[in-house]
């Protein structure tokens, strides 16, 4: 019975050393070492969505009351009285900022940004209880 050798490239090999001796941060992947950062549970949150739509967002498009451009995978809207702006919170294991207030947020409910209305219906995603944690 033949065995099949296999052979791994001299290039891959190097460049697996590189990556394990320089870590990834020339990838523009940062390691956050947990003493620069901590998460501190706020609690259970309300979670729907909202687009630049007239129906979401009236006249605002993507215009946040921060005065950040509102972005998809960041922006999220929230009562100013439980988290104020500018603060970076972790929803279901994604990192958002508070950049927007919305008329009809209020307490713990958070409203996250997105681009299209159809992921913002009931159907797409719902209204979902999730807890959130704010990242000190």
């Amino acid at each position: 019975m033949k065995t099949e050798e296999h052979v791994i490239p001299l290039g891959v090999i190097l460049a697996v050393f590189l990556l394990i001796l320089l870590g990834f941060s020339w990838l523009g992947v940062k390691e956050v070492e947990a003493s620069e950062r901590s998460i501190r549970s706020l609690g259970i949150f309300k979670i729907t969505w909202y687009c630049p739509c007239r129906k979401c967002s009236g006249k605002w498009d993507h215009q946040t009351s921060s005065g950040a451009y509102a972005t998809e995978g960041r922006t999220v809207a929230v009562d100013k009285h439980v988290i104020k702006e500018g603060t970076h919170l972790l929803i279901n294991g994604h990192e958002y900022i508070a950049e927007d207030t919305g008329g009809g947020v209020r307490g713990n409910h958070i409203d996250i940004f997105n681009e299209f209305h159809t992921m913002c219906l009931d159907d797409a995603h719902g209204e979902k209880y999730w807890e959130v944690f704010i990242i000190e």
